[in-house]
């Protein structure tokens, strides 16, 4: 019996299951930065269009500028350009409108939306487009307006 060949069939499986181990191990690892990587970048998009939503709806009158849900092109809620006083009819009108024409007036795509202007008189409280589920990947952004005598937070979360 040749003990030399045996021996060297041994090394060899030997070097194969250490080399299989390290391999498993490096891609487990891989894939799992690689999901990192990716729900970051999903955060980020996120992000990204909600910062651009609120700007449009906080920090413009809209376009045209007294814009109605028939004529309206950029849905700004400021009652003039340069003021920081929400205007309630176009809040109103924007309440009035199909959730998916919002969702594409504001440019955000793939994602949900939740508009919510908290005055301080609770009678002119609002919530436009769908509750947040608890499951739901979401991102948050507020702005302080004014609105019916005071200040107001106007948020928009942005879900999916």
């Amino acid at each position: 019996m040749n003990r030399k060949g045996q021996i060297a069939t041994y090394d060899l499986l030997f070097a194969v299951i250490v080399f299989m181990a390290i391999f498993l191990l490096m891609n487990n690892i891989w894939a799992e930065n690689y999901a990192n990587a990716l729900k970051k970048e999903e955060t980020r998009r996120m992000q990204f269009s909600a910062r651009q939503a609120i700007k449009v709806l906080t920090g413009s009158a809209g376009y045209p500028e007294e814009w109605t849900s028939e004529d309206v092109e950029v849905p700004g809620l400021l009652e003039e350009h340069g003021s920081k006083r929400l205007s309630n009819e176009k809040i109103e009108e924007l309440d009035g409108m199909d959730y998916n024409a919002v969702k594409d007036l504001l440019k955000i795509g793939e994602y949900d939306f939740m508009i919510s202007v908290n005055a301080l008189n609770d009678l002119y409280d609002k919530e436009i487009g769908l509750p947040v589920s608890g499951e739901s990947k979401a991102v948050r952004l507020e702005r302080v307006v004014y609105y019916k005598g005071g200040n107001a937070n106007v948020s928009l979360t942005l879900f999916k």
